[in-house]
């Protein structure tokens, strides 16, 4: 879905660098995640726009833009996402862990309530539309509880406005009862046999925080939020040595100036079609 919206939605957009033949290994999908994100990273000219409430949007948020783009704002902002995208990279073999044997199953990553039909007197689901976004994944993307569950919120709008453990406070119950019933149904279908059921490994996966790891790493618009407020939390002194991002980077100064630059050519075109 990001290689989607990035050509559609960044003017020249990188794509030298896109993928012409099938993945080998779990490490070599991981590598093009990153490449996506740091494309994005620099090619996305108002990533680091500020954002402000706006009395005429009811409540909702927007672009600053002209005098209230605050410069200073956008560099602190893109310091922010510079770390986190390091950072994310950082954790990729953590989260990767034994997996890169090149093992990949189908995977929907637009799959939720939206796109299924179901009989309005039985409740069975008599089937799925909108395919269109499915693809060979690592098999951890199928081994991951659904984040739609939650049938007034989706995880998005929550780590954007800051309401994010009141979203995990409140997905938690809906969690526990699905992941009931997938046991109820394994244990009567004789589901699971040849290793852990699926009900298990989905349970392991929200424990171990790999679900949010997955959603960033197909929601480049998501990634800087959730590595905030779940995936740093990986990165202290361990077993496995991991280290959080450099507090000084020459990149990063260059990003930052990158930064300033882009918003000025940003506000120029956003002023020539006004």
């Amino acid at each position: 879905m990001d290689m989607h919206q990035h050509l559609l939605g960044i003017p020249d957009y990188p794509t030298s660098n896109w993928p012409d033949k099938p993945f080998q290994h779990t490490s070599d999908y991981f590598d093009f995640v990153k490449t996506l994100q740091r494309n994005e990273l620099w090619s996305l000219r108002n990533i680091n726009m500020p954002w402000g409430w706006h009395p005429e949007t009811r409540g909702l948020m927007q672009l600053k833009c002209g005098e209230d783009v605050d410069l200073e704002q956008a560099a602190r902002i893109a310091r922010l996402r510079y770390k986190s995208r390091q950072g994310f990279s950082q954790l990729i073999p953590h989260f990767t862990k034994g997996e890169d044997d090149g093992l990949f199953a189908p995977f929907n990553q637009d799959l939720d309530p939206r796109n299924m039909l179901v009989n309005p007197d039985t409740l069975q689901v008599t089937g799925v539309i909108d395919w269109e976004f499915t693809n060979a994944m690592p098999i951890q993307f199928a081994r991951q509880p659904p984040l739609w569950l939650h049938y007034k919120v989706l995880p998005g709008p929550t780590l954007e406005r800051g309401y994010f453990p009141w979203f995990l406070a409140e997905y938690e119950p809906f969690l526990n009862e699905f992941l009931a019933a997938m046991r109820r149904v394994e244990q009567s279908g004789g589901f699971g046999t040849g290793g852990k059921p699926l009900s298990t490994l989905m349970l392991e996966s929200w424990k171990s925080q790999q679900c949010w790891f997955n959603h960033a790493a197909t929601h480049s618009d998501c990634v800087d939020s959730i590595y905030w407020a779940v995936l740093h939390q990986h990165h202290p002194q361990d077993s496995e040595g991991l280290k959080a991002p450099a507090e000084t980077d020459p990149e990063l100064d260059k990003y930052i100036e990158h930064t300033k630059v882009q918003i000025i050519s940003y506000e120029k075109a956003r002023d020539s079609l006004v």
